[in-house]
């Protein structure tokens, strides 16, 4: 099973929420993990841009608009310190150190269960 934490990132330089006509929010999305790697980046794109824009964009006035960019554990605190990123999907070792680190707020948890452990034989 592989879990992973989609998480919002407080703006880390004045500890206060974003402004109100924000219209375009980026999530950063690991790219360095073991199970997906490069590919994490494209596989999320459809619920983080296209889901997240359709559905929840036109709830607000401007309308939001998501992105996906991709980041590592090597680059994620300096994305989160320069507030290039709105939120992360991160690990869960990862977000633990964001946590205690810079504070981040959990939103989501996703697992994600292994083939072999989801089939069974029956007769």
């Amino acid at each position: 099973m592989y879990t992973f934490l989609l998480a919002w990132a407080l703006s880390c330089a004045t500890a206060q929420l974003p402004a109100a006509e924000k219209d375009r929010w980026v999530v950063g999305v690991a790219q360095d993990d073991p199970f997906r790697g490069a590919r994490a980046v494209e596989s999320m794109r459809p619920t983080f841009e296209r889901y997240l824009t359709e559905t929840v964009g036109p709830g607000f006035s401007p309308s939001l608009n998501f992105s996906v960019v991709g980041i590592s554990s090597a680059n994620v605190h300096a994305m989160l310190e320069q507030q290039s990123v709105d939120f992360v999907f991160v690990s869960p070792s990862t977000f633990s150190c964001l946590q205690s680190e810079l504070k981040t707020i959990p939103l989501a948890t996703i697992e994600t269960k292994s083939s072999s452990s989801s089939s069974s034989s029956s007769s």
